[in-house]
């Protein structure tokens, strides 16, 4: 796994998979018991028009996108989660057998910048991991969004 695989992972595995599952959650809530006020919300999703149910996936794209973004910022170190002089420095490392690498090294381009590029390794160039192909997050429900709206 190298920094750009791994990205590439969390949008399949994070946040491809958030947005179906809250999507598909509010739809038909899973469960014997689900709680009365996730049926609420599933009453009121099934209760909208089709247009308005694709612009709440395009919020909930939008939230997931700016969650996992803020979580690759605190991994890059470029948003603190303590409130000190001393700062800790997160190691993220990818171990396999007897290969370590650092997902997150400072003299690589940072995680967070990745993910908000788009910059992600298809499974033509999983064999071949020093050829990337940008994938166009504007093919999404929902826009990217511009580098003012999220921050670190």
């Amino acid at each position: 796994m190298n920094p750009n695989s791994f990205v590439s992972a969390l949008v399949e595995t994070v946040h491809d998979a958030s947005i179906d599952g809250v999507v598909a959650t509010l739809a038909k809530p899973a469960g014997r018991r689900p709680s009365p006020r996730l049926l609420e919300l599933s009453t009121w999703y099934l209760s909208l028009p089709a247009e308005d149910q694709t612009r709440l996936r395009q919020v909930i794209e939008q939230a997931v996108r700016a969650t996992l973004f803020g979580c690759l910022c605190v991994l890059d170190g470029a948003r603190t989660i303590e409130d000190t002089d001393d700062k800790i420095e997160l190691h993220l490392v990818a171990v396999k057998g007897n290969s370590r690498v650092r997902l997150n090294s400072p003299e690589d381009e940072y995680l967070h910048d990745k993910y908000h590029k788009g910059w992600f390794m298809s499974e033509s160039t999983a064999k071949n991991p020093d050829k990337q192909f940008k994938t166009d997050l504007r093919k999404r429900a929902s826009p990217p969004c511009s580098a003012t709206q999220l921050r670190c």
